[in-house]
Order: C-alpha cells, then sequence, then structure tokens
C-alpha cells in the first residue's frame, strides 16, 4: 500500500519519459533476477524436509549466480544503453547491479520464514524497506534525481532489508555456503528459473519493444496504465501468494490433491479481484486524474483493454505455485512460453504505432494463452474444464452486477461534481452492491465474510441485516 501511494506522489514529481526510462530498467533487471536467485528460493520452499548441508549449498548457488549476474549487468550497461538508443539507461542498470550484491545476504533468512509462516517477523524487516525506500525515493525525486532516484532508493531499500532479515535467522542457520550437493538445488532451481526467466522475457517485452518503436514516454504512459489494471494485485497480491508455495507443498507431500485448494483459492481471488476492475474499466479517466494528476490521461483507453488482461491473468494465478509445489518446474513455464509467442506474433500483426492497437495486442495474446491453462489445470491437477466454471461463475455473476451498477453511476453522476467525490460515491455504493452480491449468488467467500462479521458489534450487525433482506 505505501509503495502505491509512493507511485502517485512519484507521478506528480517525475515525468513520463523519466518513469519509462526506470520501467525499462525494471523490467530489464528483472530478468536478471531470474538468473541471479537460481530458483533457490522455490527449492527451499518445496523441500519436504531442510538440512543444514541443504542450505549450505543452496547458498552456495545463490551467491555464485548473484555476484556473477552483478557482474554482468555492470559490465554491459553501456551496450544496453546504446541498443535501445536511451543512454540514461547506463547509471540506472549500473546502480540496480549493485543490488545484486546484498541481496543473498537477507534472500535466505526471507525464504525460511516465509516456509514457516513467520510472517510477523517478515513484515517488520519489510517495513523497516519500506520506510527506507520511500524517503530516499521522495527526497532525491524532489531534489531532481529523476530516473536515479528510484534506483538508488531500490538499493537502499535492498541493504536494509538484509541488516533487518540478519536480526530472525533462526539459530543454527548456517551463514557460509558450500558446494557439496551443489546439484540437488541447481537441478530444480534450472526448472524454476526457466520458468521464471519466460515470466520475466514476457514482463519486460511489452516495455522493451514499445520503448525501441516509440520511446520513453509511451513505455511511461503504458506503465502507468499497468500499475492502475493491477492495482489490486499490487496491494493484495504479497498477501494472496504469501504461503502458496510452501502451502500447496504441504498438500503434496501429504498425497492430497490440489484440485480444491486450488479451485477455492481461485473462487476467492476473483470475486476480490474482478469486481475492482469492473469498476476501474468504467472510470479509468477519473481514476487516473485522482491518483497521477492530468499529465497521465493518455492512460486511460489503454487501463481499460489492460483490465480485460488482467481478469484472465488472475483467474490462472495459482497455476505456478501449484507446478513448483508437484515438483513439475520445468511444467511451469509452458503457460509463459505461450503468452510470449503471442505476444510477439499479436504485436507484430496489430501495432500500428498507436498505444492503443498496442494494448489490443496484449490483450488477445492474453486470451490465447486460455487454451493451455486449461489442459495444464486438468492434466495436472485433476480440475476439469466443468469444475473450473462452476468455481469461477459466481465470481462472474458478482463482477458483472458490479459492471451494471458501475455503467449506471457513470451517467447518473454529474460531471461537473468534483473526480474525488464522484468516485467516492461509486465506492461506496459498489461496496454495498459487492457484499450484496456474494450473499445473493452464495459465493462461497461469505463464509469467510460471516466469520470476520462475527468478531465486531457493527458489522455483524449490518452483515446480518442484509443476509434477512436478501432472503426476503
Amino acid at each position: 500500500m505505501v509503495f502505491f501511494i509512493v507511485t502517485i506522489v512519484l507521478a506528480r514529481l517525475l515525468s513520463p519519459a523519466e518513469i519509462g526510462i526506470y520501467s525499462m530498467a525494471a523490467v530489464l533487471v528483472g530478468i536478471a533476477h531470474m538468473f541471479r536467485d537460481f530458483g533457490v528460493s522455490s527449492y527451499l520452499l518445496q523441500a519436504k524436509d531442510l538440512t543444514p548441508q541443504m542450505l549450505r549449498s543452496a547458498m552456495g548457488v545463490l551467491y555464485t549466480a548473484s555476484w556473477s549476474m552483478a557482474l554482468l549487468l555492470f559490465a554491459t550497461s553501456g551496450l544496453i544503453a546504446g541498443y535501445l538508443g536511451q543512454e540514461q539507461l547506463r547509471p540506472v542498470l549500473q546502480v540496480l547491479a549493485l543490488g545484486f550484491v546484498f541481496i543473498p545476504f537477507g534472500s535466505v533468512s526471507m525464504t525460511l520464514l516465509t516456509r514457516e509462516y513467520r510472517a510477523k517477523e517478515q513484515a517488520i524487516a519489510v517495513t523497516a524497506g519500506v520506510v527506507a525506500y520511500s524517503s530516499t525515493v521522495l527526497w532525491l525525486a524532489y531534489a531532481g534525481f529523476g530516473p536515479m532516484s528510484m534506483a538508488w532508493a531500490n538499493l537502499v531499500n535492498i541493504i536494509v532489508c538484509g541488516i533487518a532479515y540478519a536480526f530472525f535467522r533462526k539459530p543454527g542457520t548456517p551463514w557460509l555456503p558450500s558446494f557439496r550437493g551443489w546439484s540437488q538445488a541447481a537441478n530444480f532451481g534450472g526448472g524454476a528459473i526457466l520458468g521464471g526467466c519466460v515470466n520475466q522475457i514476457n514482463v519486460a517485452l511489452p516495455d522493451i519493444l514499445l520503448g525501441k518503436m516509440s520511446g520513453p514516454h509511451d513505455v511511461g504512459i503504458l506503465s502507468r496504465a499497468n500499475a492502475t489494471a493491477n492495482i489490486f494485485m499490487q496491494i493484495a497480491g504479497p498477501a494472496v501468494n504469501y504461503a502458496a508455495l510452501p502451502y500447496l507443498s504441504q498438500l503434496h507431500h501429504k498425497g492430497e490433491s490440489l484440485k480444491g485448494t486450488i479451485g477455492k483459492a481461485c473462487g476467492y481471488l476473483t470475486v476480490c479481484g474482478w469486481p475492482p476492475l469492473a469498476v476501474i474499466a468504467v472510470f479509468p479517466g477519473d481514476v487516473i486524474q485522482l491518483l497521477y494528476g492530468p499529465k497521465w490521461m493518455e492512460c486511460a483507453p489503454v487501463i481499460r483493454l489492460l483490465c480485460v488482461s488482467a481478469c484472465i491473468w488472475m483467474s490462472f494465478n495459482f497455476h505456478g505455485p501449484g507446478l513448483l509445489a508437484i515438483g513439475r518446474p520445468y511444467l511451469a513455464m509452458l503457460p509463459n512460453l505461450s503468452l510470449l509467442f503471442w505476444r510477439l506474433l499479436v504485436i507484430y500483426l496489430l501495432y500500428d504505432g498507436t498505444l492503443v492497437s498496442f494494448a489490443v495486442a496484449l490483450v488477445v495474446a492474453s486470451a490465447a494463452t486460455v487454451p493451455a491453462n486449461l489442459i495444464i489445470q486438468s492434466r495436472f491437477f485433476g480440475m476439469s474444464n466443468r469444475y473450473f466454471l462452476q468455481e469461477l461463475s459466481p465470481s462472474f455473476m458478482v463482477t458483472l452486477v458490479c459492471l451494471a451498477v458501475a455503467v449506471a453511476l457513470r451517467f447518473a453522476i454529474p460531471e461537473s461534481l468534483p473526480v474525488a467525490l464522484g468516485l467516492l460515491i461509486v465506492v461506496l455504493v459498489e461496496s454495498v452492491v459487492w457484499i450484496s452480491g456474494i450473499f445473493w449468488f452464495r459465493h462461497p467467500i461469505h463464509a469467510e465474510l460471516a466469520r470476520v462479521s462475527e468478531r465486531f458489534a457493527v458489522t455483524r450487525k449490518l452483515l446480518g441485516g442484509l443476509r434477512s433482506a436478501l432472503d426476503r
């Protein structure tokens, strides 16, 4: 949430071109991060039992990969900047490369805390990093450092988090790496890294292609549009995915099917994520004006399209951790390979120099990957298409009602009304509609809402009255 608020402030301190430069650098570094981690985090999370030697071997792989990528990225920063025709990229990439030197010191501790569900300790470490990042980036951006403000703030965040995680190391956790028995970690990591690398290439591809064909201004506009369409996952994603891999791994090790858990999780996620996307798609201009200011209004038509793409990928959010949990890391990259193929093809066919055509190509490519995802979940999770549709249909109905109400509000709210006040009305009305829809269509998550409401007298009375009204 704090990162999102900082993004809103940065949109007023930096230009679209400056944010576009950093976005291009960030997606390139995202690819390098896959090689830097070398699948070690996934290996440690899915392992049934961990021994000190396994930890030392994983650390050996992690340190070697991280420092090698730091050296490679630093050395090639000039070549990358020259190829893309953006000299400003070079210092940004060099500072981001320095982060790879420090990441390993906190990475293993963070992974072990996740494996043990020690969220409180992680929250303390992350909070320290967030405070360090936010204060650094805002001060540097205000001082006129441009895209370098985000690069230096990222480095500060990594160092502070690494120091904080050191205080939460479990007693007996080894400090020194080892290369004995490294092949087991490297073998699993090879599959995880291929899937993660393809995924990061997919993330990077739009920014890199658009930066090459159009320039950093359009990359900045696309970046803000994509961030707006993914507001929900930016805020809720870390919590949603926090324990997905270790929890699914535990179920698999016990011999339990992942079908019910993944289906239920998809239903919960989509009923929480689809309705906000529907509302944003109806009010993109208002949202942009409120969050980022009028200089970003070019985002509005792009956001509508990217909301559709976000809905598609939200439906299959748990495929990656599910495949890693059952020990099939190489299969986790198949949906992303499909997306990469379709993106390259459709962008080539549809892009006519405008951002809207570029966004259309991204949506078409996302839709084209649905068959591959359906085949995977049927083959490896035992989830038939019929069962999958049954799990998502209540979410679809709730979203459809929220969309209809949003369209009605679009015509009902006077244009003379201040944007903030108009969106406040939309949020209040849609919140009531969303909760009502959950109970009306008997979405499985209504039981969770009922349990939460029992803890507070006010919500208990409100939801009790709502249930009575709907029953009548």
